[in-house]
């Protein structure tokens, strides 16, 4: 099984992040619907998001002992289509 896996090469991707939209899926419910978004990303030199120096304000998990929205610095913003 080794000597397979050495046969494989890793792909190479650009340094530049590349993100793509894959799918979106709405599941209905009673009590809460949810909503799944799913994308796609390259990076050759694997250093997708904030660096290893941003995780000060206003990064942080935290900021004053509450959850900071800015944390994840991934945002979607829903809206809802009125008929």
């Amino acid at each position: 099984m080794l000597g397979l896996s050495a046969c494989f090469q890793a792909p190479e991707y650009p340094d530049i992040p590349s993100i793509g939209f894959k799918k979106i899926t709405n599941t209905p419910s009673n009590i809460a619907d949810s909503l799944a978004v799913t994308i796609s990303f390259r990076d050759g030199n694997g250093d997708l998001g904030l660096g290893g120096d941003e995780n000060k304000a206003p990064y942080s998990e935290t900021i004053n002992g509450r959850p900071n929205q800015f944390y994840y610095n991934y945002f979607v913003t829903p809206y809802k289509k009125q008929r």
